[in-house]
């Protein structure tokens, strides 16, 4: 028995009939979509993921909400306004980045910048 609890499986999923071929398929379409996602932002060593405390937003909403974005699925992404009094998320979708910044700046006015993506703080002091 595995460290999970489940047996052990001695056959691959090629063996088992899961997939039929080890050749890799590529979209038309996988550079459009890429583009599409963006960038990721580098990790900018301004605080560790988990460490609520640098988080920019000090007031008890800012901390809760940003607790629910370490807990959510990845792919995430977790946007600041630029005079950080406001902020917005989204984690699970393909393109988290694009959409917590949309959503940021459409509840701010303003423009925004990450202060996280994924597991990486990307956020810089200005």
């Amino acid at each position: 028995r595995s460290v999970l609890g489940c047996e052990p499986i001695h056959k691959s999923a090629l063996d088992l009939g899961i997939v039929t071929s080890l050749a890799i398929v590529r979209s038309n379409d996988q550079a459009e979509v890429r583009a599409m996602l963006g960038e990721r932002p580098k990790a900018s060593g301004f605080a560790a993921i988990d460490d609520i405390g640098k988080f920019p937003l000090t007031n008890e909403n800012g901390r809760q909400g940003y607790q629910r974005f370490l807990a959510a699925a990845l792919p995430r992404a977790i946007a600041l306004s630029t005079d950080a009094k406001f902020w917005a998320w989204k984690g699970g979708v393909f393109d988290a980045m694009a959409q917590a910044l949309a959503r940021c700046a459409q509840v701010s006015s303003q423009a925004c910048k990450f202060y996280a993506v994924d597991d990486d703080v990307v956020w810089t002091a200005n």
